[in-house]
């Protein structure tokens, strides 16, 4: 059985402070938002929070968030689709020691793709309780020349050019290179409206280890990522709520409804201490 801190740090979550385990109750006012504001589809600031569930309290999330939220509509055939991260680090893992250390301010390189042909250049960096990410759009046939250095910036889109430099100067900076592959089967559901509510549902979380600069992982080679027990013999589902300054009322609401209780979870952290041997130095 889990118990201490330092065990459950080993498999990448970790217990829940009191503010964390109280739900609703944890939403704090962010920093103030720089000005200008960029472009909706490149830069995200909003609060995070993150659940295990049963599969049947999962179906009871997509029903009660119903009347606010509609399928993304970039989701593959308006249902689930591969959510695939190639996640980058230092030799000496500095991103994978600033999260097990909980530093307050702290980050994650990552080239997501959803194998559509396009590759997200993303940052996510979470000072506080805040989260921030920003990413840049480029076809996935860029992948090696961009984690080399040697893609030109000035062959990205203008409204996400800097998002790519800060990208690479930060994967420079750090000499990041390719750790590990993360997969989920993801179904996200948006806001009807414009309180930038999100909620997303990971099923059949995978792992395995990256040496290349590609996207393209093996298919043989996938482990089962390490998640908590089974309920009634089924996987739980990693289930995350996104929003902007404050929760509705209505997502308060329904997590104290179904007794939903808060973890810190990170795949990649899960994913470099299961797959251990030469990541860990």
């Amino acid at each position: 059985m889990i118990s201490t801190k330092a065990e459950l740090l080993t498999r990448g979550w970790e217990p829940a402070t009191e503010d964390e385990r109280s739900g609703p109750r944890l939403v704090q006012t962010p920093e103030p938002r720089p000005s200008p504001a960029r472009a909706v589809q490149t830069t995200f600031e909003r609060y995070e929070i993150k659940f295990w569930v049963p599969e049947r309290t999962a179906r009871l999330v997509q029903e009660m968030s119903a009347p606010y939220l509609t399928r993304d509509p970039f989701s593959q055939a308006g249902g689930p689709q591969e959510n695939l991260s190639l996640y980058l680090d230092s030799f000496d893992l500095v991103f994978y020691k600033a999260h097990v250390a909980r530093e307050h301010d702290r980050w994650k390189l990552r080239v997501r793709t959803y194998r559509k042909g396009t590759a997200l250049y993303e940052i996510k960096r979470k000072t506080g309780t805040v989260g921030r990410k920003t990413r840049a759009a480029l076809p996935d046939s860029t992948v090696p020349a961009v984690l080399a250095g040697a893609f030109d910036p000035r062959e990205c889109p203008e409204g996400s050019r800097h998002h790519l430099e800060a990208f690479m100067s930060l994967a420079l900076l750090h000499r990041a290179e390719p750790k590990v592959f993360v997969s989920a089967r993801r179904e996200a559901f948006v806001s009807r409206s414009d309180d930038d509510v999100r909620i997303t549902f990971d099923r059949e979380l995978r792992c395995q280890a990256a040496h290349d600069p590609s996207v393209h992982p093996d298919d043989r080679k996938w482990r089962e990522l390490r998640v908590p027990p089974r309920w009634l013999g089924q996987p739980p589902v990693l289930v995350e709520i996104k929003f902007g300054t404050r929760a509705p009322a209505w997502v308060g609401a329904m997590v104290a409804r179904l007794d939903m209780r808060r973890v810190a979870y990170s795949k990649y952290v899960t994913a470099v201490a299961q797959l251990g041997g030469g990541f860990l130095r």
